[in-house]
């Protein structure tokens, strides 16, 4: 296949990729901040007991009526919850019927990232962050709407696929950093390029939390989480609540809005920077499944398995073999699935081939596949190349998205990168 063919192949990739992942985002949703901030620890008090049951927008309307009241707004802070106060001044009721609390910070800054950050008045939950302003100014979806929508979805009645606003403002993705240069080439070439930041993951890895699995996270609110559409690809944001059927109500808003879905969810290590956003990196735990992503929130369960399909890249030299293994969420459809394979089999020959330049050897992508209404089925296609390092990773996303392109409604069981360098 020709470079013009594989630029347009990359194009259509992002253009897909951010439709699906634009729709119905908040601005403070899922994000970082740009390079130049320090990163810090807030102080605030250590969280509080967990909240019980939720204020009404009426009754929350009414009581701002006699001027600003204070609330706690929790976030996770490190592995734990911290508890700081912040003022609410007034509401309203957006265009699309989102009902909305205004709020201004006092000891603590709100910025990108604090998506779902849980607002507790009188130990029962108001609102969750939901959009930020300047720092100091925020506002907070109804507890009261959200509530509403996991009722729903508990008893079936909620739409596969609800209504939704699309937002215009950009969205951040955590990637690792040794990606961020290769993510803002493919941006620059696509046609919505000014649509999606690629923001650099924090380096480093934190020990295990300890907090458990399953269902052995009790207290919820505020607890920074990471949703994976793969190992590289995922957005950070905050529990709010748990549900009364034991859900965990999470965001504030949605994420794409497409209604049923299937994410895994780790805990993370929250902290922001100086101008108030938060960052995140996964703790390698999960602890259970995005199984909802609505107009108001998203719900967790804890209970339920995540469906993935694994995805492994090895490099053979000198008889040695490295290997990494990757997971892609089965979740979106095989376009969405394909650009997430993508991304692992390109961020996987990165780190594979390090500093190795200028060396010769084969690459083979193998993938097994059910295609819809028939047999599972191998497909394989081999590279040779004399600098297999600058060939391979435009070659692993052409392929790739050929693949998918060709065998659209087939169900991915396992992808495989193999490369074997010459002696």
């Amino acid at each position: 296949m020709n470079n013009t063919k594989f630029v347009s192949s990359i194009r259509a990739i992002i253009a897909l990729f951010s439709l699906f992942l634009l729709v119905g985002l908040g601005l403070i949703g899922c994000g970082g901040a740009g390079a130049g901030s320090t990163a810090s620890l807030e102080g605030g008090k250590p969280a509080g007991p967990d909240p019980v049951g939720y204020w009404s927008f009426d009754e929350l309307a009414t009581l701002v009526q006699n001027g600003p009241v204070a609330m706690t707004l929790r976030y996770g802070v490190g592995y734990d919850r911290r508890d700081f106060i912040v003022t609410f001044r007034a509401t309203r009721t957006s265009e699309d019927d989102t009902k909305l609390g205004l709020f201004k910070a006092v000891n603590t800054l709100v910025n990108y990232g604090k998506s779902g950050a849980t607002l507790i008045y009188q130990n029962k939950v108001a609102f969750g962050v939901r959009q930020g302003f300047d720092g100091h100014n925020f506002e907070g979806g109804a507890a009261s709407q959200f509530w509403q929508e996991a009722d729903e979805f508990v008893g079936g009645r909620a739409p596969r696929q609800p209504e939704r606003s699309p937002s215009t403002e950009p969205l951040r993705l955590f990637v690792p950093s040794q990606a961020l240069a290769a993510g803002q080439s493919w941006l620059a070439r696509s046609p919505k390029g000014n649509s999606i930041q690629l923001v650099a993951q924090p380096e480093g890895q934190p020990a295990g939390n300890g907090r458990g699995g399953g269902g052995g996270v009790e207290n919820v609110s505020g607890l920074t989480y990471t949703g994976h559409w793969s190992n590289n690809t995922f957005f950070l944001a905050h529990t709010t609540a748990r549900h009364d059927s034991g859900l965990i109500i999470a965001t504030s808003h949605g994420i794409t809005g497409r209604g049923a879905a299937n994410l895994p969810v780790e805990l993370a290590y929250g902290f922001s920077l100086d101008d108030g956003s938060h960052w995140g990196y996964p703790s390698g735990e999960f602890f259970g499944t995005l199984v909802f992503d609505g107009r108001y929130c998203t719900l967790i369960d804890q209970r339920a398995e995540p469906v993935v399909t694994r995805s492994t890249a090895s490099l053979t030299m000198n008889g040695q073999t490295e290997v990494r293994n990757h997971f892609v969420a089965r979740d979106g459809g095989t376009y969405e699935e394909g650009f997430a394979n993508f991304m692992e089999l390109y961020f996987s020959t990165g780190n594979l081939f390090k500093w190795k330049t200028n060396v010769g050897g084969t690459a083979t992508v193998r993938w097994t596949a059910q295609v819809e209404g028939g047999e599972v089925e191998v497909f394989e296609e081999t590279l040779e190349a004399d600098n297999l390092m600058l060939a391979c990773q435009d070659w692993a996303g052409m392929v790739t998205y050929d693949f998918f392109s060709m065998n659209e409604g087939s169900t991915l069981v396992r992808s495989e990168l193999e490369i074997t360098l010459n002696d």
